[in-house]
């Protein structure tokens, strides 16, 4: 089906967030819309997230694709900020923005996040009962597990340190520190690893808006963000997870762990190749196979 673009915005705790609204073009009456957001410290453009959203509107769905506040086109300060319930908080306002518009059953919105956005889409299915489907691809689901199966425990002591530290500047009138997102192999970054640092320089040399920080005031808030454990309650929401079996970023056996706790109906898809496979710019069969299924899923669910 064709659709249209548009540029949008939507205020979210008083603070402009800038989206892409995606509207099929022959419809007729309301359609099921979908709130979607890219991963973490990214913005909307990176790695081809906009890919899946012309690939939901192509099948009929009112997408809305959005940079949370602090990020990307959107406004607010400080930059480069990561509380997950403040974006948690975005995507609800996204949601009520979908729901607002004439185009937009409100009856039938779902949600769609990968990576870091994959844990705030179980959120929101647990919790948001305005959500009827929600997919959830590569998903982050308990940021402190995950940063212990891939640090050494006197890493994580240096990190924690590093946050008394910032707490104490900032409390006495200074500027909190920020982390780089990736840097070179055996300094401290977000996301180690050649693969995340490559992924990264190349999409910097795209967009110069993404930067290569995060406030460490940030880090400290991801540690204490683990939505599988809440993944029990998601049904009777429908829930498809798709999850990398060798992904060397988001641990799979966690996102399991996740899944097997949620109850029916649900889905899940096992593919391999990294955790960037689902991603047009890793992989074009990667991407088919990962759109395809959450098509699917939210058509399945949504479109009734």
């Amino acid at each position: 089906m064709p659709f249209e673009r548009q540029d949008v915005t939507f205020r979210s705790e008083g603070i402009d967030c800038a989206g892409w609204l995606y509207l099929p073009t022959g419809a007729k009456g309301p359609v099921p819309g979908i709130a979607m957001a890219h991963g973490i410290a990214a913005v909307k453009e990176l790695l081809d997230v906009p890919a899946f959203a012309e690939a939901f509107a192509e099948a009929g769905f009112a997408v809305l694709l959005f940079d949370y506040r602090f990020w990307g086109a959107s406004a607010g300060a400080p930059r480069h900020q990561i509380f997950p319930a403040q974006q948690i908080e975005d995507f609800r306002n996204a949601l009520s923005f979908l729901g607002a518009h004439e185009a937009v059953d409100a009856g039938r919105l779902g949600v769609w996040g990968t990576s870091f956005a994959g844990g705030h889409a179980l959120h929101l299915g647990a919790f948001d009962p305005r959500v009827r489907c929600v997919v959830s691809q590569v998903p982050a689901v308990d940021i402190l597990r995950n940063l212990k199966q891939v640090s050494p425990p006197e890493a994580i002591e240096g990190i924690r340190a590093a946050f008394a530290a910032d707490r104490a500047h900032i409390f006495a009138g200074g500027e909190g520190a920020v982390l780089p997102v990736v840097a070179p192999d055996g300094e401290a970054c977000l996301l180690p690893g050649a693969h995340n640092r490559a992924v990264r320089e190349r999409a910097m040399a795209e967009l110069p808006q993404l930067g290569n920080t995060i406030t460490l005031a940030s880090f400290e808030r991801l540690l204490e963000y683990a939505p599988g454990l809440i993944a029990d309650r998601i049904a009777p929401t429908p829930l498809l997870m798709i999850v990398v079996e060798d992904d060397e970023l988001t641990p799979p056996d966690l996102a399991l762990e996740a899944f097997a706790r949620a109850g029916e109906p649900k889905s899940l898809l096992k593919m391999q190749g990294g955790h960037y496979m689902p991603y047009r710019s890793e992989s074009r069969e990667g991407f088919a196979t990962a759109s395809a299924a959450a098509a699917a899923w939210f058509t399945r669910h949504l479109m009734r």
